[in-house]
């Protein structure tokens, strides 16, 4: 019924994988088991998310064409990127009808803080790629170092073969005589910088180190108004944010090979991980207070027209069967254990699936 994740051991670790291993090691095992983490797939919140950042590089970087003004300019671009977030959301959720942009949760506030925001840095000086009304500064000549491109570095892969660590630093520049990485939030809810973003930060200084030779003298934090919070590296911070990183990597090591990855459910680290659809710690430890009334798991005592079914829910044993509404193209049959998660109300005793509802049958025709 429930599904254990068997990765390989881990030979690298990028922050957004530590960062998986802290909050639930479980998690970041179906993350690196190729038969599940399939089950991962992107959701309009976190398009979102890649579309903003998308939008903020790529002004940072180009400008408009002769005749096309900044706002026309910002609202394509915008346009461009959020469409080709659409794309992919249709390209890993087959048969699923995505919504309109327009209709994601945030996607209004999201659009016109940003559109304003990077038009106020134009018109302000300090954006200068050749914009309307904008001064082109002179730029500060850079060299190669180490095999690598001249400053700025955007998006360029780093990595540390000593610990296996690697990632990709939005941005790293050179101010005034001073080394900098930048990591740029374009959610509009991003208030001061977290523990979880200071280390991953310090990751990304660590790698600047290796690849550079020398440590950065801040990290840097930029919101979509283009507020900037600046932390000073130091030795000592660093040192200890690798170092636990090596441990944590170590422990998950020792954990697969025990074949005892260890689970940490709770409200806040359960609620977006698509993986409890196969985690057996989540349905033991969910409780009425998580919010997760769209989540069911039950037999199909009945199934109408292939896609309405009756569901004797594992948490209501003895109750009234459950209805559940699911597309047609459903294959199940009275028998099966069904879970589904993110699914929605639909009336008394009824739930009803979403665009991105996952769904797992288990029956002994297919064992999944």
């Amino acid at each position: 019924m429930w599904i254990t994740p068997r990765p390989a051991p881990l030979n690298a670790a990028s922050p957004s994988l530590l960062s998986a291993l802290e909050t639930c090691p479980k998690k970041a095992g179906y993350q690196q088991d190729s038969e599940t983490r399939g089950w991962s797939r992107p959701s309009t919140r976190t398009a979102l998310g890649i579309a903003a950042h998308a939008f903020t590089e790529r002004t940072l970087q180009g400008s408009p064409a002769r005749g096309v003004s900044l706002d026309d300019w910002l609202t394509q671009m915008w346009t461009l990127v959020v469409e080709e977030q659409r794309d992919k959301l249709r390209q890993r959720w087959p048969g699923r009808e995505v919504p309109l942009p327009t209709s994601w949760p945030g996607y209004a506030s999201t659009k016109v803080r940003l559109i304003r925001s990077l038009k106020r840095r134009y018109q302000s000086g300090q954006i200068s790629n050749g914009a309307p009304g904008t001064a082109r500064p002179v730029p500060t000549p850079r060299v190669s170092v180490g095999g690598h491109p001249p400053l700025p570095w955007v998006e360029r892969r780093l990595e540390d073969p000593d610990t296996g660590l690697f990632g990709y630093p939005d941005r790293v520049e050179e101010v005034d005589g001073r080394l900098r990485v930048v990591d740029l939030k374009a959610g509009v809810h991003q208030g001061s910088m977290t523990s979880g973003q200071l280390r991953q930060l310090l990751i990304y200084a660590h790698l600047v180190r290796v690849a550079l030779g020398r440590l950065p003298h801040e990290v840097v934090i930029v919101d979509v108004k283009g507020a900037e919070e600046q932390t000073s590296v130091c030795e000592e911070m660093v040192a200890q944010t690798i170092a636990k990183a090596c441990s944590d990597v170590a422990m998950f090591n020792n954990a697969i090979e025990s074949q005892m990855i260890p689970a940490s459910p709770s409200s806040e680290s359960c609620r977006w991980c698509d993986f409890r659809v196969l985690c057996e710690d989540y349905w033991e430890a969910r409780a009425d207070d998580w919010n997760v009334r769209g989540d069911l798991v039950g037999e199909a005592v009945s199934v109408t027209s292939g896609h309405e079914l009756q569901l004797a829910l594992d948490s209501q044993d003895g109750a009234a069967p459950y209805r559940l509404v699911l597309p047609s193209t459903r294959d199940i049959r009275s028998g099966d254990y069904v879970v589904a998660v993110g699914c929605e109300s639909s009336g008394f005793n009824t739930s009803r699936a979403r665009w991105n509802s996952l769904v797992r049958v288990v029956n002994d025709r297919s064992g999944d």
